[in-house]
Parts: C-alpha cells; structure tokens; sequence
C-alpha cells in the first residue's frame, strides 16, 4: 500500500477522489487505483486458484532433463525469461530478473527458480588470466549459470535501446567461451500496451490450470496477485511472460525438428570423426599416397573397399 504519485499529486487531491469513490459505495476502486491495494478476488486479474504450488524437482539423467513430481520422472524441456533493468537510469530502481520453468509434455509449465537483483552490472568484471569474477556477478554470469544449470533450450530476452548493451555482452560472452550453443532469443518489449501483452498470453494458461509456483516465491506470487496496469514492480511476472512465450512441451513438432536436427548434427560429427581417423591411418601407413588419388584397400573379410566411401565406415 502507501500513496503512488506523493511527489506529483497532493494528498488533498486523493482525499478528494477517496471521498467520492465511498460516497459512491466503489472505496475499494480506490485502494486499487491509488494506493496498490487489490481490494477483494473479485477485483483481481488473477488470485491463488490460479496458479497451482509445487514442491518437484528438476534432475538430467543421461543426455535429457526430467522433472520429477511425487516420485515420477517426467521428460521436460527448460526455457528462460529475463527482463534486465541495467540501463543508468534505472538498474538502481528496477529489479533484472531471469526466470526459468520447465515444460512437461501434457504444457504444464513449473517455475524452477529465478534471480531477481537490483543494480547490478552487465557483466562481472573478471581475471583476463583465470577467467574468474572479481567482485559482484552480473545479469549475463547469472544467465549463463542458469542456462548450464538446466540444459535449457532456449532463454528469451527483452531487447530494447536501453537494454541492447546486455546483447552486446551476451554475444562477447559467448565469443570468449565458445559458447554458442546457448539459443539466445531477442524480444521487443511490449510499450504501453506491456500489461494487455502478458495478460493476453498468461490468461489461458492461468485458466487451464497449466502455470505452477514454488511456495517461496513469494515476489512472483506477490506479482501474479497484483497484477495490472498500476502495479509498482512486474519484473518477474513480465520474465514469466518472456519464458513462456517461446517455450513448447517436449512432443510438440518444434521439439521434434529440433532432435532431428540435432540427430543430424551427431551424424555429421560421427563422419567427420571418421574421417579424420581415416586420414590418421593413411598419413600412417600410406604416407605416399597423394591427395584426391582413388585408393582401394582390403578389409579384414578380405573384401575390396574404397577408402573415400564413408558408407563403409558408418556400417563399421
């Protein structure tokens, strides 16, 4: 609660408006409007039926992420949201926020955790020798830590003017470690229309049932409770928004092409490694043989192969 624009409306003004919202029966509009109060469920966006509380856990087994709830294993496919706040005029007064959730293949989405902190830098500053952070982590280490946390697929970021030097550190990030197998997807953020935007696209799964928190997180359920055009803080239900709008379960058709490609990928990388021990034994044992010659050898069969055939060696 506590007044809202103090510094720009005088006290009088809201008295005034207070008395004409009692005299006419709607004092709660009043709370609502002007001093941040959701007055009632009937007057909030969202309340607690909304969103269901759970207590599962994350775990990679093999090569694929599961989300474990009452002792069963679920497939899931992890995706980030972040809302940064570390332009000048603001890192000081807003929160930068990464969320993560985990999507199950029935689209039921579960918040894993997020990291909400207020001013701080782009990046850590760090040892040019050792690669170690000297003093504070900033917004890109906690993305880059969250992201290897859970082999996430993909992290949305909201990328406006003030914000683009996050991209800029992202992609030096990533250039410096090789790291670019972290899918990092820009957002416009969404103006003056920002609060329609994330009801329009959280609203149905709300509805469904579909959205699930942790008790302990209590600034987004704070958020979600609150929710509208007049709040002081929604970074953490805007990353909400961020990570949802690009997630999928893990037998959605864009999961699908996505391991048929990666399929793909490790075939390529088999021949490739093929090949190059190939190219290792002729450098050994045919030292003569000349680059581009067509060259036979026989196997251990004593069948007569080509050597350039990768076919052979992909039925080894």
């Amino acid at each position: 609660g506590g007044v809202l624009w103090h510094g720009h409306v005088p006290r009088s003004v809201l008295n005034r408006q207070k008395a004409i919202n009692l005299a006419a029966g709607t004092l709660q509009l009043y709370f609502q409007e002007y001093e941040l109060e959701v007055s009632g469920d009937i007057l909030a966006t969202w309340t607690r039926k909304h969103f269901g509380i759970h207590t599962g856990q994350y775990k990679r087994i093999g090569n694929e992420n599961f989300f474990i709830i009452n002792n069963v294993a679920y497939p899931c496919l992890v995706f980030i949201g972040g809302d940064p706040a570390t332009d000048i005029e603001t890192k000081t007064s807003d929160y930068s926020v990464l969320l993560a959730i985990a999507v199950l293949p029935d689209n039921t989405r579960y918040v894993l955790e997020y990291q909400r902190h207020l001013s701080i830098p782009n990046i850590g500053i760090r040892d040019p020798k050792t690669d170690e952070l000297i003093g504070r982590k900033g917004y890109v280490d906690y993305l880059f830590e969250m992201y290897d946390r859970y082999n996430c697929e993909a992290a949305t970021i909201e990328n406006v003017a003030m914000t683009r030097s996050i991209m800029t550190a992202i992609r030096g990030r990533q250039l410096i470690k090789n790291r670019f197998d972290i899918v990092i997807k820009p957002i416009s953020p969404a103006g003056k229309n920002k609060h329609n935007k994330i009801y329009s696209y959280l609203d149905p799964l709300f509805a469904q049932g579909a959205l699930f928190y942790r008790e302990t997180h209590e600034d987004l359920i704070d958020e979600t409770l609150r929710f509208g055009p007049k709040m002081s803080h929604d970074d953490t239900i805007e990353s909400l928004y961020f990570s949802n709008v690009n997630a999928y379960p893990p037998n959605s058709t864009q999961y699908i092409q996505q391991e048929q490609k990666s399929e793909m990928q490790r075939i390529e990388d088999k021949l490739e490694m093929m090949r190059n021990e190939r190219d290792r034994l002729n450098d050994i044992f045919y030292p003569e043989l000349v680059e581009d010659e067509d060259f036979s050898e026989f196997d251990s069969y004593g069948q007569n192969i080509d050597v350039e055939d990768d076919s052979y060696f992909l039925s080894m």
